[in-house]
């Protein structure tokens, strides 16, 4: 009995300290080296984490959600939608149009955080209904067909050109949340994020705004979340209704193998980090094992349920009859 003891606490030190995503990245790059040696060289690496690099920045947006004890079931429907208004954008009024888009992503946090506080409703409820009304947007302004981006007007298009063993779009990715991952640690606001996700109530009773910390939340998500949609004109020059809409599952996979609390307030975009480069090694692994695309998703919602599983705080969630 003392073994189990001793064993459990020492998993959740592990766990507590942000180890656990990197044994679980060092054991999985182990592991699919030795089924296919072949597989696993400095260049798929490279090209593995050029397309991190999106999804990246999509889970860094959904981790913000999750620190708040909420989710957010918009977050890849409104990576494609993005990309379209980008796309069309920049093929009618160049880059000056940017600025309407980024207008446009503060917009959308602020009023999903605005209908999700005064009303109280739900934030899954809110989000999925947002799902909804970005898929019909982006089906509207695209007419239901593919935009191709002016070669001219794909302006993140050079942070995609592999000139280096570490991609410049991963590198740019990696640099922006981890400047936001530092200042959720290090300021006032990053704190109170975090308190909002431990125990909102308290929080407010502490003399915190949460409203505006709420709303700065849903506003940053969606600039993550935005700059995922630029990733995008980049890297694949189209945008479409559902171009962005397989990063869901992989998205909050990533937050939750990579140590964050589904019940919010513990965790980080350190943690997220790690967690996207064991949702990118687990593509590659899945596709040297010849798991087709279609059936992927399975594989990533099973992750998620062991994750959250595993690591969940069952006192924070336990339902009292």
């Amino acid at each position: 009995m003392k073994a189990k003891v001793k064993n459990s606490k020492s998993f959740t030190t592990i766990q507590e300290r942000g180890f656990a995503p990197v044994i679980v990245l060092a054991v999985l790059f182990l592991i699919l080296y030795a089924i296919s040696p072949n597989s696993i060289t400095p260049k798929s690496m490279s090209a593995m984490l050029d397309q991190a690099a999106v999804l990246l920045l999509l889970a860094a947006g959904q981790c913000l959600i999750i620190l708040m004890g909420r989710i957010d079931l918009a977050n890849a429907a409104m990576c494609s939608a993005f990309t379209v208004v980008t796309a069309v954008c920049l093929n009618k009024w160049g880059m000056k149009s940017l600025v309407l888009t980024v207008i446009v992503a503060v917009i959308v946090g602020a009023l999903q955080a605005a209908l999700h506080s005064f009303f109280q409703v739900p934030s899954f409820v809110i989000t999925l209904g947002f799902f909804g009304i970005a898929g019909g947007t982006a089906l509207v302004i695209s007419q239901a067909s593919t935009v191709l981006v002016e070669e001219k007007m794909r302006f993140t298009k050079p942070l995609f050109v592999a000139t280096s063993p570490l991609p410049i779009a991963f590198i740019a990715a990696l640099a922006i949340v981890g400047l936001v991952g530092i200042a959720i640690v290090k300021t006032p606001w990053g704190r109170a994020l975090r308190a909002v996700g431990l125990n909102q109530r308290a929080t407010t009773y502490s003399g915190i705004n949460t409203f505006l910390v709420v709303t700065s939340g849903f506003i940053l998500s969606n600039l993550f979340i935005l700059l995922g949609a630029y990733g995008n004109v980049g890297q694949l020059g189209t945008a479409s209704a559902r171009i962005a809409d397989s990063y869901l599952l992989p998205g909050i996979a990533a937050v939750v193998v990579g140590g964050t609390s589904i019940a919010g307030g513990i965790g980080g975009l350190g943690r997220t980090i790690w967690g996207v480069m064991i949702i990118a090694l687990l593509r590659i692994g899945l596709d040297i094992i010849h798991v087709p695309q279609n059936v992927q998703p399975v594989v990533y919602g099973l992750v998620i349920i062991v994750a959250i599983a595993i690591t969940v705080d069952r006192k924070r969630v336990a339902v009292v009859a």
